[in-house]
């Protein structure tokens, strides 16, 4: 599968994702399976959004 992510009407990321689950776990591969998000032990700790979401 592919995300766009679209900020201000212009594309500023696009790439390829898939996931895994199993029993106990659930992780989304993004970038062609060179980074992850999940739960557990994969839960957000090493992807960092190239353009995070602004506070407010």
């Amino acid at each position: 599968m592919t995300y766009i992510i679209v900020s201000k009407g212009k594309i500023v990321e696009t790439s390829i994702w898939h996931y895994e689950m199993g029993g106990d776990y659930f992780i989304t591969f993004l970038n062609n399976d060179s980074d992850q998000l999940g739960s557990g032990a994969y839960a957000y700790k090493d992807y960092k959004l190239k353009y995070p979401r602004p506070s407010y």
